[in-house]
């Protein structure tokens, strides 16, 4: 019977090239003076099992291209016997051949031309090489550095597990959970991690164990994350995580039968729809029936999506431009054309589909849109990032 001490145990058994590695808490940082290969085995006190089946994130960051000098590599170790023998088997850090010291595993592997890389899943072969993949990874293609947050959901008595990816950005928030992956795999009973790399990445790659446990059943409902138009005239929705595709309705009035849905993958977390409409109406819509992949079903709800003009007439109100005044929270200044819109109702700022705390608006010189937001996210180096892919603006005026 599992005691409960892995969940958010700070005694993991490491093993490998450990002199190599920084750890503050649960995160092990690289720290190489030059050139080569690095390793970690990690060990819990007590380790999960099919009767406990497994929930597990971790965070996977590698701070460099990958290309076949530089890459990290993600190790599920398996068959707990193994893996605490007192000679502990290792992990193929760099290799592709398979050797009688290494223990029961398979990894995830990033690092190949260079360019247009994917993380690839990858077992034991029939011909005594690391090559069998083990199943494809949706959402998992990163060119450049990335940081990224996956995480394990499998059953008790199941052998199969559930793998949804998400980006971790510059200021620790992330972004929504993709679907990465669904495969028949043994409970993980440890973690592997290691690094190959040049001298100009030996501190370029870390890793961070979120959570470790039994399968703990999700209780998280789905929520609506954005609904757009498309540029063909579609209605676009996104959810807050992957759902089940069969399931879901999208009413545009109500008796009239729900509007044919076309995800984009199965699983996904995007959609779109086709309704009748003309062009610059608002339209409202019911969802009911949506549910993710464990079951938790999509609260009814009902929305209204505001046409967006291509182009701008006389007399409109165009927000150009949006600054933060500070790096991390403060006010938020939106340059508007024309300048004789004498008053506002209000502004909402939505930030990974979450809504923003404000404080009161003024109408600052030259047209100019002050709102004070509490603690939003913002790079003082790229001022708005993310933005344009996690925001919504609502900006309701008053005309003379």
């Amino acid at each position: 019977m599992w005691s409960g001490f892995a969940r958010g145990q700070s005694s993991w058994e490491e093993h490998g090239t450990v002199e190599l590695w920084n750890r503050v808490g649960n995160a092990w940082q690289l720290n190489a003076t030059e050139a080569g290969t690095a390793s970690l085995i990690l060990l819990p006190p007590e380790g999960m099992s099919d009767s406990t089946g497994c929930t597990l994130r971790v965070r996977w960051q590698q701070g460099f291209s990958g290309s076949n000098a530089n890459f990290t590599r993600l190790h599920w170790l398996l068959d707990s016997i193994a893996w605490s023998a007192s000679a502990v088997p290792t992990i193929p850090s760099d290799t592709w051949s398979v050797s009688d010291e290494h223990g029961p595993l398979s990894f995830m592997h990033l690092g190949e031309t260079g360019t247009q890389d994917s993380i690839r899943w990858f077992g034991s072969g029939p011909n005594d090489s690391w090559d069998a993949v083990i199943a494809p990874l949706h959402h998992a293609h990163f060119a450049d550095a990335f940081d990224i947050e996956l995480t394990w959901s499998q059953n008790a008595d199941s052998d199969t597990v559930l793998i949804t990816i998400a980006r971790v950005y510059e200021d620790g928030s992330r972004s929504a959970s993709e679907w990465c992956a669904q495969s028949t795999h043994g409970v993980p009973v440890g973690i592997g991690f290691s690094a190959h790399f040049t001298a100009s990445n030996t501190e370029a790659a870390a890793i961070e164990i979120l959570e470790y446990g039994p399968h703990v059943p999700d209780s998280v409902r789905p929520f609506l994350q954005r609904a757009s138009w498309g540029g063909n005239g579609e209605l676009q929705l996104a959810f807050s995580e992957p759902m089940n595709t069969s399931s879901g309705h999208v009413v545009q009035e109500a008796g009239q039968d729900s509007l044919p849905l076309s995800w984009l993958g199965s699983p996904s977390r995007k959609c779109f729809a086709l309704p009748a409409h003309s062009p610059g109406s608002i339209l409202r819509f019911q969802l009911s029936g949506f549910e993710d992949l464990n079951g938790q079903q999509l609260a009814d709800t009902s929305i209204a999506v505001y046409p967006v003009k291509s182009v701008a007439e006389k007399g409109d109100a165009v927000i150009v431009e949006c600054t933060a005044a500070a790096p991390v929270h403060g006010d938020v200044f939106c340059s508007s054309i024309p300048q004789t819109i004498p008053s506002i109702l209000e502004i909402s700022v939505y930030w990974m589909g979450a809504p923003m705390p404000s404080r009161p608006l003024s109408l600052g010189w030259g047209g100019t849109v002050c709102s004070s937001l509490g603690n939003v996210p913002l790079s003082p180096t790229n001022g708005c990032r993310g933005w344009p892919n996690h925001a919504h603006y609502s900006l309701p005026f008053i005309r003379r």
